[in-house]
């Protein structure tokens, strides 16, 4: 892994933070898609200007040696490159399908941030990332009351909720409620000042309240998983009893919450959701299309036009297509097929190895925070 001067260092590290700062928050009414083609472009703006950083220090250093992190990234964005060149509707590969763009593109810039975060954040700074979060959190909060009780001063083209804030989709505003919520449940374990405690268990609250509004289930979710690995790492350091009793119940109660997202159980009336009969027929057909093309998928971002192909012959809702499997895994199973999909699944099981290796090693606030750092990427997955 290259090293940066620490002054570049810091900067790089404020550029990240910024960039993801910024691109939550932009959006242009003047244009057809005002949500996801500004955040493309700004994404992409940032991560050249992110890339162009760091290649002049890689070309500047002689002595090079390569991390497991490093040769796991390299390796999904290869593959990524490959099942993309091998799309039958490259633009597509590349840019991704209209309202969404998620494709080849906006997942190199993604790997490109990821080792850029590698390069620039350690124990030390990790406030700056919880400052951030809280800060994204506070905003987004402010705008979705403005939502909810009618005030928005933009116009949406709503089609759902009206609590969308600057993400146009109330699932994905309320998953990104909920990390900040995380972020400030993080604050409160750490913080000692009473005084800045107490605004904090006021914004946790406020979230938690937009979170509901929107009407998603997806954020509560979210924080409730990231929620419960902070206070359960809470208790094992308060007393290791406490902790056991605590893990217990978390594991009960995930897997009430796991039957009752099947409709079954005692609290299915409360998280079962409709929709998720429609995920199974999009799940079904992204298994059907790994099956006829497991090398290289379908093509990258091209779910939505074989979806009529491959979706069940009796479906939940006959007829209803989608260009999304509404699931990361199966999606890039079978969109990117092997090509993409095991390097992937090996940089998500190095990352999930190495953050509980390092939180079991760890103590005290630095065991916080890297239980806070792996929660809010753990409720993500």
């Amino acid at each position: 892994m290259i090293s940066l001067p620490q002054e570049q260092g810091n900067k790089l590290r404020r550029l990240l933070l910024i960039a993801g700062a910024a691109v939550t928050f932009a959006f242009w009414f003047p244009i057809d898609d005002p949500v996801n083609i500004p955040k493309m472009f700004l994404l992409v703006l940032f991560t050249a200007w992110i890339f162009g950083t760091i290649a002049s220090s890689f070309f500047y250093q002689r002595s090079k040696t390569f991390s497991l992190g490093e040769w796991a990234l390299l390796a999904f964005a290869i593959g990524l490159l490959a099942s993309a060149a091998l799309s039958d509707v490259r633009y597509t590969a590349f840019i991704g399908a209209a309202h969404r763009n998620n494709g080849a593109l906006t997942y190199l810039a993604l790997v490109i941030l990821a080792y850029a975060a590698m390069l620039t954040f350690d124990l030390k700074n990790l406030h700056q990332l919880r400052s951030t979060l809280l800060l994204v959190g506070a905003l987004s909060t402010f705008y979705g009351l403005l939502q909810t009780t009618g005030n928005d001063p933009f116009k949406w083209n709503l089609y759902y909720n009206a609590v969308i804030g600057t993400l146009g989709n109330p699932d994905f505003f309320s998953a990104l409620v909920g990390i900040c919520a995380i972020a400030t449940v993080w604050f409160l374990l750490v913080e000692e000042n009473l005084r800045l405690r107490v605004p904090g268990v006021v914004l946790l609250l406020l979230e938690i309240f937009i979170v509901k509004r929107g009407g998603s289930f997806q954020g509560l979710l979210v924080f409730a998983i990231g929620a419960t690995i902070l206070v359960l790492v809470k208790l094992w350091q308060v007393q290791k009893k406490f902790g056991m009793i605590a893990l217990i119940a978390a594991v009960l109660g995930g897997i009430l919450v796991f039957i009752g997202l099947l409709n079954k159980g005692p609290i299915a009336s409360l998280v079962y959701r409709t929709s998720i009969k429609n995920r199974q027929d999009y799940w079904s057909a992204a298994l059907s299309m790994f099956k006829a093309n497991p090398i290289a998928g379908v093509g990258i971002e091209r779910f939505g036009e074989n979806y009529p192909i491959y979706a069940p012959q009796v479906q939940v809702v006959q007829g209803q297509g989608t260009d999304n499997a509404h699931n990361v895994i199966l999606h890039l199973l079978a969109t990117g097929g092997l090509l993409v999909i095991l390097p992937y699944l090996f940089l998500i099981g190095l990352i999930f190895w190495s953050a509980v290796r390092g939180i079991k090693n760890a103590t005290g606030p630095a065991q916080i925070d890297l239980s806070a750092l792996f929660s809010i990427w753990f409720a993500l997955l």
